[in-house]
């Protein structure tokens, strides 16, 4: 890729010298013919003028002589110039890449800084020989939470003309996202996690009080979703923990509602005793489906339920089985209640990045694998696990 783009760039600097010398040339051969004309017209003068017309004529001889000699003074020849070829290095996308592709994280690095609460790291740029040089002027840099999307701005400190400091302090723990951009481009983005916060250690970043939650989702908006199980609704909060909606009680009548999930166009999916309820963004019921019962479509005692790929899973718990639906709470397909990988009691599911399901069951205290179609592939955890409640995925890991 270097070779590449160093031949290009040689290419370009030929293209700009070849323009160059062709315009000097042209110059050059005007010159060199108005000098031709000028001794013609002197060396025809001197032959053939009497001597009282060369005198005459001396004064516009001397004339055209300046003139031409003052345009030859004047022309700029181009000088030698030193071809500006450089590597240009693709932007990283983590630290390692960093230090390979030519930026050097110094002092206690980046990871160590920010896993360990430092406050400071440099860095430095060396060119293809390993050679110090500059850093283009402009460096700046901010921290983003993936928790609440916040932004931190963070203090550039230019320390030598290749070494820059980066300051800042971390208020909310968790995910972050630190973006380094040098002359307005990014130069990378370093995905980061931030224990505890100097300031608060150990301490929850936020604290909503007034609900005795049982499941939660989160909207696409960042809106959070809580089922009140013994109060007999469901509750929103925005970002900032302060309650958005409420959808009472004599919506769900006597049942209790479980397990709540969101879709992408804002719409809420709750499941309750017997029964599945999809709401819109205002709370008001858009589509209801079931009835106590083991036929498709009805339910036992339903909890976990997920949104994934315009599909609505529910674990229908006291029934042994998993049950799909489309957005419009149409019965798509059931699975798990033959063996290989028959569920006990399903009470939460979720996907991996290839689309497999992951099946929580309290009764077997186990998680069992099953591909987008329902075929069961693997299970596990039956020697770690003791009546698991919830499961998600995040990255590569799993949580239980």
């Amino acid at each position: 890729e270097c070779e590449k783009v160093l031949l290009q760039q040689a290419k370009e600097v030929v293209g700009r010298k070849v323009v160059a010398l062709d315009r000097q040339q042209e110059d050059l051969q005007l010159a060199v013919a108005r000098l031709e004309s000028l001794v013609e017209f002197v060396e025809k003068t001197a032959e053939n003028a009497s001597d009282e017309e060369f005198v005459s004529m001396k004064q516009l001889m001397t004339s055209r002589i300046h003139q031409v000699s003052r345009e030859y003074q004047d022309m700029k020849l181009t000088p030698n110039e030193v071809a500006d070829i450089y590597v240009a290095v693709p932007p990283p996308t983590s630290l390692d890449e960093l230090c390979i592709k030519g930026f050097v994280a110094d002092g206690p690095g980046l990871k160590t800084a920010i896993i360990n609460q430092e406050s400071k790291f440099t860095f430095c740029k060396h060119d293809t020989r390993g050679q110090l040089s500059p850093v283009p002027q402009h460096v700046s840099a901010e921290l983003k939470s993936l928790a609440d999307n916040s932004v931190l701005q963070i203090t550039v400190i230019r320390q030598t003309p290749s070494t820059y400091e980066l300051s800042y302090t971390p208020t909310i723990r968790g995910c972050h996202q630190l973006t380094v951009r040098v002359n307005n481009t990014a130069i990378g983005t370093l995905e980061v996690f931030v224990q505890h916060p100097p300031t608060h250690l150990g301490a929850p970043v936020r604290v909503i009080k007034g609900v005795r939650p049982m499941y939660i989702a989160f909207s696409d908006k960042r809106e959070l979703f809580v089922t009140e199980h013994w109060d007999k609704k469901c509750t929103s909060f925005d970002v900032q923990g302060q309650k958005a909606l409420t959808i009472k009680s004599k919506v769900f009548g006597d049942k209790n509602p479980t397990g709540i999930a969101t879709d992408d166009k804002g719409n809420v999916y709750v499941a309750s005793e017997d029964k599945l309820q999809k709401f819109n963004r205002r709370g008001e019921v858009v589509k209801s489906v079931g009835k106590k019962g083991r036929k498709a479509g009805e339910f036992d005692w339903p909890y976990g339920v997920r949104y994934h790929n315009h599909q609505v899973y529910v674990c229908d718990s006291d029934n042994g089985r998993v049950q799909v639906f489309d957005p419009d709470l149409n019965f798509v397909r059931s699975f798990g209640t033959h063996s290989p990988g028959q569920l006990k009691e399903p009470v939460d599911v979720d996907f991996d990045c290839k689309a497999n399901v992951y099946v929580l069951d309290c009764k077997r205290h186990q998680v069992l694998v099953f591909s987008g179609c329902g075929q069961y592939l693997r299970e596990f955890g039956q020697d770690e696990l003791r009546l698991p409640q919830g499961l998600c995925f995040h990255g590569n890991y799993i949580y239980i």
